[in-house]
């Protein structure tokens, strides 16, 4: 687990846990000590337990012979990312009795299913991606990496909410 996917995991655990972030720093500017985390123990055992389930997934993948070629790994590693960015971005959009209560709520204001508000949100990233590729225009608010992995995350949405009103019906 890099560090900046630890400070992201202690920032959800305490978000979770205190109904605040701590300040725990991320990003460019350090302070010059570490801030003292208030829950160390149970952060420790949060990212022990998302590392073993990184883990568990690292071994299946190889025991069926996926991902031992270099472009598979940056797959994988992207999967990985996207568990922390859909807690992330759960935390920020969700509420405690729906993750993707944001979709939700569109679609509701929209009457559309929420998967497929999900997708109109992800199109919407499509579309800037393809005008910046048509125009060779770099952006400049959020990069391309973040982009593709909103859109990735966005699909994996859709597609919870599309499992989710199968089995309503």
């Amino acid at each position: 687990m890099t560090k900046k996917q630890e400070d992201t995991l202690f920032e959800i655990v305490d978000t979770k846990v205190l109904g605040k972030p701590a300040k725990i720093y991320t990003g460019k500017s350090k302070p010059k000590a570490e801030p003292v985390h208030p829950f160390p123990d149970y952060s420790k055992k949060a990212k022990a337990i998302l590392d073993q389930q990184i883990e568990q997934d690292r071994s299946m993948m190889i025991a069926l012979g996926i991902g031992n070629h270099s472009d598979s790994q940056v797959v994988l590693e992207l999967l990985e990312d996207l568990k922390i960015l859909h807690a992330r971005k759960a935390a920020d959009y969700g509420s405690d009795q729906d993750p993707f209560a944001n979709y939700q709520q569109t679609a509701n204001r929209w009457g559309i299913p929420g998967w497929q508000a999900a997708l109109m949100r992800a199109d919407e990233k499509i579309v800037r991606l393809a005008n910046l590729a048509k125009s060779g225009k770099e952006p400049t608010n959020e990069d391309m990496e973040e982009a593709f992995g909103d859109i990735s995350l966005i699909a994996a949405i859709a597609y919870a909410m599309w499992k989710r009103d199968q089995s309503a019906t």
